[in-house]
């Protein structure tokens, strides 16, 4: 029996497109870690200060040679989003700047 190419290519996609989500929820199965708090910073502008004297430009030093390359440090530890040292916790930066709006981060911020 011979099977139409067009089966094949339905066929082959639509396996392609269930493994693919399953894929997804497989990933998407671990647990998001909420922030603990938020931090504001306000990036503001003052006033512009007097411009100081034009000093002259140096000339440029010669390049140094290039140092060897140090030993590979040890591994870190196992750890996921959220996962801070002691005497800190997982929370939102924000930083607020005039004419750009708020812009947010996670990380670890010191208790």
């Amino acid at each position: 029996m011979k099977v139409p190419a067009a089966v094949l290519v339905v066929g082959g996609l639509s396996l392609m497109g269930a493994s693919g989500w399953l894929a997804a929820e497989a990933l998407s199965q671990g647990e998001a870690t909420a922030p603990t708090r938020t931090v504001t910073i306000s990036v503001a502008t003052g006033p512009e200060g007097e411009p100081g004297p034009v000093g002259a430009t140096g000339p440029a030093g010669p390049s140094g040679p290039p140092g060897a390359t140090g030993p590979a440090g040890p591994p870190g530890p196992a750890g996921g989003v959220g996962d801070c040292p002691a005497g800190f916790s997982f929370g939102e930066i924000v930083f607020v700047q005039q004419g750009v709006g708020p812009t947010t981060v996670l990380g670890c911020v010191k208790d």
